[in-house]
């Protein structure tokens, strides 16, 4: 096993994988001992997981017990067997602590493939019960200024593969996903909401400094805020649209040609499961 250098964080070896956890702010300590021993008494635990834990104590910062019985037990009642490597964030706002995990898929064996569509969906549903909330990304899809729409069938770059991103999109937020962001593209797509949850199927080009062109359409680009509230549903979401010139980096459009493009490709591609998007930015869904 390997241990991050990382300070503020520890890892959890698994049959699978490694869970790889961070802590902040106020949760910033971690003892695997401490977690350990209540791994093996805690009737919560699998004991066929606790058995893989490496018992060793990266760093020991203060904090309230009350605190760290909380993260415990948080991480206890979450106990499953994930399917590959994971990374989750554990953020404290008062009294409050969400966990957040952000889980990324490409076309490609080596990584999370979303080629495959059924083990994305088995992935995603090992992870569901970890976190508070889940935020899958991917990387597919065809390239370049034709391809600012989303085709109903798989996507191809030549003759490399790029994924059914629609039927791949749906099937992971079935599985448990909160929302799903996509990039490859090198252009904004569309954005669809499923089951009440958002799939934004290409951010576009963002810290393309040089080396991309970034005429038209492929210099167009935004950031999209969202919000959610403790049930897990979306309760707010915005688009702030940029633009990027060559060698400037991405910038706020004064022309916020990316709400225009966005809302077009939006109803062309996805009718009445289209998101709505205001004069100012916010994202809504359908009525």
């Amino acid at each position: 096993m390997s241990y991050s250098t990382d300070p503020l964080s520890y890892g959890i070896d698994t049959q699978h994988g490694v869970a790889h956890v961070v802590l902040a702010g106020a949760l910033t300590f971690a003892s695997l001992c401490e977690l350990d021993e209540r791994m093996r008494s805690d009737p919560r635990f699998r004991p066929q997981l606790a058995s893989y834990i490496d018992c060793r104590v990266l760093t020991e910062i203060p904090s309230t017990g009350e605190i760290r019985k909380l993260a415990l037990d948080r991480l206890l009642e979450r106990a499953q067997y994930p399917l590959g490597r994971i990374a989750i964030d554990t953020i404290r706002r008062g009294d409050s602590v969400t966990t957040v995990g952000l889980l990324g898929f490409t076309t490609y064996p080596y990584a999370y493939d979303l080629l495959d569509i059924a083990r994305s969906a088995a992935v995603v549903d090992s992870l569901r019960h970890l976190v508070d909330l889940l935020v899958v990304t991917f990387h597919g899809g065809s390239e370049g200024i034709r391809a600012l729409h989303v085709p109903e069938t798989a996507e191809s770059l030549g003759r490399e593969p790029r994924g059914d991103l629609r039927r791949w999109a749906r099937a992971v937020i079935d599985a448990g996903a909160d929302a799903v962001i996509g990039h490859g593209p090198h252009v904004l797509r569309g954005i669809e909401f499923y089951r009440e949850r958002p799939i934004a199927y290409s951010l576009g080009n963002f810290v393309t400094y040089r080396g991309f062109n970034l005429d038209g359409p492929l210099g167009v680009t935004g950031v999209l805020q969202l919000e959610f509230a403790p049930d897990r549903r979306l309760r707010s979401a915005r688009l702030v649209p940029m633009i990027q010139r060559p060698r400037e980096g991405p910038a706020p459009d004064p022309d916020r040609s990316a709400l225009d493009l966005v809302r077009r490709l939006s109803s062309e591609d996805f009718g009445a499961a289209a998101a709505r998007v205001t004069e100012d930015g916010a994202v809504f869904p359908p009525p």
